[in-house]
């Protein structure tokens, strides 16, 4: 991920609704070397703060086992570079798709029109903002699953 990142001027941050320890041991435990930040939010505050703003359809469900009071944020991705939206994905939480399981958007598939969008912007080109059907999505099973 760092060497996708380099010379982008590009930022990842993890918000989640685990507390701050959780949050911290996770991106060492994963070695995600390439977060700018990762914060634990609990109260779901950040979360209620980017829905109306930048992440319209970002979902706080109910924690399963009730640990998490203030409900647990489902799986967004969200890429900025200035002003412009680059990438944005929320979870649609439903039985059709796996509760969110199979909708999931490909990394490299984002990564791939992230780049375009990047390359678009730098040759002065306006960037329009669209519905990522062209972006395939995880399924829920390996036999479904994009190669």
């Amino acid at each position: 991920m760092n060497t996708l990142l380099a010379g982008k001027d590009l930022k990842i941050v993890a918000v989640c609704s685990q507390d701050q320890e959780t949050v911290n041991r996770t991106i060492t435990d994963w070695t995600l070397s390439s977060f700018t930040a990762g914060f634990g939010n609990p109260s779901n505050s950040i979360s209620a703060f980017l829905r109306p703003i930048l992440l319209p359809n970002l979902e706080v469900g109910r924690h399963p086992a009730n640990r998490l009071p203030n409900g647990m944020v489902q799986p967004s991705v969200l890429i900025v570079r200035g002003d412009t939206v680059l990438f944005r994905w929320a979870t649609q939480s439903k039985i059709k798709n796996g509760f969110g399981a199979s909708s999931r958007p490909v990394l490299a598939d984002v990564w791939a029109d992230v780049e375009w969008r990047l390359r678009e912007l730098e040759a002065g080109r306006p960037v329009q903002e669209t519905e990522y059907d062209h972006v395939r999505k995880q399924t829920c099973c390996t036999c479904c699953s994009p190669s």
